[in-house]
């Protein structure tokens, strides 16, 4: 059988490692290599040469037995590790007082009891102790809510921190920085998060557990080291630098094509030919989408496509989490269909045209006016997925670029 595997990530590549030996296999990855999140660079540090991983950096022994197995089998040498968290705050003049506790700089590293107590004044501190009992507590409720199906999805991890009433060095010391090394996020951001998604992560990687952690391990050489013996067998298969727009059936016939409906004409054609005929039009465009819109796409480049192909906003069942703070970023507005409706709940075909009739505020409720060509016209109420003031800034302004170039005017201004 004829296979075609689109994407030279980890799946990809294990879906062809797995299937070349039965089947006629082509790889397609439209970036210039293969490997997906494994990125690992060399450095010369005093006049050695270290192999560092930039992004798929760490396994354990728990979460990822199908990558152990593989591993294994490709013959791919690995070693143990530790995964260590600390957090030092120093307090310089001129600083505002939230750097510091108790009138000194903040240091712990959470690897053992010396190092929560690196600052032996934490022994007899009330607050930093607190913090402790909080971590504890924390692991313990967060694993029952979490069994008991206790944390509404939607919710978000500062109203489910509030809820549970946990002191503010925990949230500011312990939470929020560790989510923030995590996941590269700007610890403004993290309370935005997803409560249920957050705690799920948290339980598979052993973070709420303060014992019987589970063992991390680095692939020898750097993460790129399993990739060679795995694309070996058919490395006269890869397509690199070969992007895949499309893949459909016509008559029973697959068909690689890349096409779109240039309305009010009703023209089909490539779809990059779309995009070129409504930028030159001037025409701001408007994706209606499902659910989980951005899936797999969490890259800023993903949104900044978007944007560039004059799309303004975005109606959708629901955005994941990182590609919806990309489009903010980008100056595109998610609206969100109230739950259990959908483009079929008032039959979008895609003949029609759209107006957003409200005032962007975080959470409101705005109307998405749907124009058919028979004149009609329906109005839907839609909500505005501008989630913070920080965010309504941001889209007012065009996106973080211009928010930035605006912030950085009136500051030589002043």
């Amino acid at each position: 059988m004829k296979i075609a595997i689109i994407g030279a990530g980890i799946s990809g590549l294990t879906a062809a490692w797995l299937l070349h030996r039965r089947h006629e296999i082509s790889l397609f990855e439209s970036a210039p290599r293969v490997g997906g999140h494994t990125a690992t660079v060399d450095c010369i540090v005093n006049g050695e040469q270290h192999a560092v991983d930039t992004g798929f950096i760490v396994f354990n022994d728990r979460t990822y037995p199908g990558f152990n197995r593989l591993i294994e089998r490709l013959g791919v040498g690995y070693r143990n590790t530790e995964m260590g968290f600390s957090v030092s705050t120093r307090h310089r003049p001129g600083d505002s007082p939230g750097g510091r506790m108790n009138g000194h700089d903040f240091e712990y590293c959470g690897s053992d009891l010396n190092g929560i107590f690196a600052d032996r004044r934490r022994l007899l501190d009330p607050a930093f102790l607190g913090m402790l009992r909080d971590i504890m507590r924390f692991g313990k409720r967060a694993r029952s809510d979490l069994e008991s199906g206790a944390i509404p999805p939607g919710q978000s991890l500062g109203k489910y921190l509030a809820e549970g009433r946990y002191g503010d060095l925990f949230i500011d010391r312990y939470i929020t920085p560790m989510a923030s090394a995590i996941w590269s996020t700007p610890t403004n951001r993290i309370s935005e998060f997803e409560a249920l998604f957050f705690v799920r992560f948290f339980r598979n990687h052993g973070l709420l557990d303060v014992t019987g952690r589970p063992q991390w391990r680095v692939i020898e050489g750097g993460s790129r080291s399993y990739i060679p013996p795995m694309t070996a067998p058919f490395e006269d298969r890869i397509l690199t630098a070969a992007e895949v727009h499309e893949v459909r059936r016509e008559a029973g016939e697959v068909v690689e094509g890349s096409l779109a409906r240039i309305e009010p004409e009703g023209e089909v054609t490539r779809m990059w030919e779309a995009i070129e005929t409504y930028m030159e039009r001037k025409q701001p465009l408007i994706i209606i989408a499902g659910a989980d819109y951005g899936q797999g796409s969490s890259r800023d480049w993903a949104a900044k496509g978007v944007r560039l192909a004059g799309v303004e906003a975005i109606v959708a069942e629901g955005f994941e989490r990182i590609h919806r703070t990309n489009l903010v970023g980008m100056g595109v507005l998610p609206l969100e269909f109230r739950a259990g409706e959908n483009r079929h709940t008032y039959a979008i075909d895609g003949t029609e045209t759209f107006d957003v009739v409200g005032e962007p505020t975080p959470q409101a409720e705005l109307t998405l006016v749907i124009n058919r060509r028979n004149g009609e016209k329906v109005e839907v109420a839609v909500t505005c997925r501008l989630d913070t003031a920080e965010e309504v800034s941001i889209y007012s302004a065009g996106g973080v670029l211009q928010r930035f170039a605006q912030d950085f005017l009136e500051s030589t201004a002043a």
